[in-house]
């Protein structure tokens, strides 16, 4: 047991009456524990303090400390040699009057505070005028005196609850940080346990309502606006006294975001900081919450490592979803006949392997090049189109479906592609969506349009799953792949 450890045993027999200390009989075992403290521990519990505080000690000194003043001295004396600060303003109520000259004979003495720069006032606790006022004459003192705006700090920690609401007020008024002194309570001690308190600095007075912002947030975040949710978020994880959950759900949306814009580069680094973050709040979020991100993290890293061409064509149907829920119909559209697409491409390179649809070599079909235009242009023909003069150079998807139609594919009857009028239900859907400002064309996309390639992207998209899915239905896919809502 090492020095400080024997010395909070004794204190723990003073405050229970065990042990007296000090030569004041008038002093009950509170107050004698308060003065052990501040005569055995002090410099052991300002130095412990500090280990724990490092990042929130400013790194350039303080002009004034503005401290509310309790029942306890003891929190304004730790925040003032935390923060050394050059003057010192303690305010407190007609009940709290009595810890002025406990906290005085704590600070001012040689190399600490000068009795010009100890000052106290009070106040009525229930007027936040009569805190904001003390305030601004201060601070205008100090700016007066020094010919420039002062730096300065509201510590909260020992004043009422009215108190410190009141001096939140003020610091909003007049655009200063609050601080104050988080600890562990002791049943033992009935108090915080010495030396294992934290200085916590809000830069800006909202951190007192976190909850209000972090709702905020995650409105922001559950509308699908993920860049304006991640700024949020990082703003939050600034200030609020927790920034566990701020740091994790500015990684999420994050990782969204990348995930929305398919930047396959960026994925990997936004999953890697995920990772990070759901680490730190794990217990914050439920067992639940954290098997669909798990899945969803695992989705992502298969898909940036182009394993499974299936990966894609399952990101492009859920991002289409998800652009639909939105509303945001030429997205939606273009997402889904990319997953059209991607599916037909995927099954023809299957049954033909070594064939490139964006560089076709016809050669390499049964039949050779010459049998396969003529079979060609009589699929064409019975789907009703007219004949094209050449094989296409780049294999869509009318031509894949065409080709697969050679190849008597089983998939095509599922997918709802085997008869003329199906086929070219595929060729005039793939038409309204080339019809988009966001493909070739200068209208959006109508909603009957829309449904229409929807419905042929779903019939297509469970024929290609049956054949190439994990197992598990494709709706259970979407359904765990879907942006999960904001757990906090």
């Amino acid at each position: 047991m090492d020095d400080f450890e024997v010395k909070l045993d004794r204190l723990e027999r003073i405050l229970r009456g065990a042990e007296p200390y000090g030569n004041d009989p008038e002093k009950g075992p509170i107050d004698q524990g308060l003065q052990f403290q501040l005569d055995e521990m002090l410099d052991a519990i300002v130095e412990r303090t500090r280990e724990h505080s490092v990042a929130a000690i400013p790194a350039h000194g303080i002009d004034l400390l503005v401290s509310l003043s309790g029942f306890s001295p003891m929190g304004t004396i730790l925040t003032y040699h935390l923060l050394r600060p050059r003057q010192l303003l303690v305010i407190g109520s007609e009940e709290t009057k009595g810890s002025i000259n406990i906290i005085a004979r704590a600070v001012v003495k040689e190399g600490l505070l000068q009795y010009s720069n100890f000052n106290h006032e009070q106040c009525d606790p229930t007027d936040p005028l009569s805190i904001y006022r003390l305030i601004k004459a201060r601070l205008d003192q100090v700016a007066e005196a020094d010919r420039r705006l002062p730096t300065a700090v509201i510590d909260i920690t020992g004043g009422k609850k009215v108190m410190s609401a009141a001096a939140a007020l003020a610091a909003w008024q007049l655009d200063l940080p609050l601080c104050y002194l988080d600890g562990r309570f002791s049943p033992r001690l009935r108090q915080h346990i010495p030396g294992e308190d934290r200085l916590l600095v809000l830069p800006n007075p909202a951190a007192l309502f976190g909850d209000q912002e972090m709702d905020r947030a995650r409105a922001l975040f559950d509308s699908g606006s993920f860049d304006a949710a991640r700024d949020r978020y990082a703003q939050l994880a600034k200030s609020v006294p927790e920034p566990a959950k701020a740091r994790f759900m500015a990684a999420l949306s994050g990782m969204y975001r990348a995930w929305c814009d398919l930047d396959l580069d960026l994925i990997p680094k936004q999953v890697a900081q995920t990772r990070s973050a759901l680490d730190r709040a794990d217990h914050h979020t439920s067992t639940a919450f954290r098997a669909v991100l798990e899945e969803q993290l695992a989705f992502l890293e298969r898909l940036t490592s182009g394993e499974n061409s299936a990966d894609l064509v399952l990101c492009f149907a859920m991002l289409g979803r998800f652009q639909l829920n939105r509303g945001r119909k030429d997205f939606a559209a273009m997402l889904f006949h990319r997953a059209i697409e991607g599916a037909l491409a995927h099954r023809l390179v299957t049954r033909l392997p070594g064939f490139d649809c964006a560089k076709p070599d016809y050669g390499v079909i049964p039949g050779g090049e010459t049998e396969v235009y003529r079979r060609y242009q009589a699929a064409l023909a019975r789907s009703g189109f007219p004949p094209e003069k050449a094989l296409p150079s780049i294999v869509g998807n009318l031509a894949a479906v065409l080709l697969l139609e050679m190849l008597e594919d089983p998939m095509l009857a599922p997918a709802r592609l085997a008869t003329p009028e199906e086929v070219r239900e595929l060729s005039q859907v793939s038409d309204i969506r080339d019809g988009s400002v966001l493909a070739r064309g200068s209208r959006s996309i109508s909603p009957a349009g829309l449904d229409r390639l929807v419905k042929v992207a779903n019939a297509v998209l469970d024929a290609y799953w049956q054949q190439y899915g994990d197992g598990h239905a494709l709706s259970r896919r979407y359904e765990r792949l879907a942006f999960i809502k904001a757990p906090f």
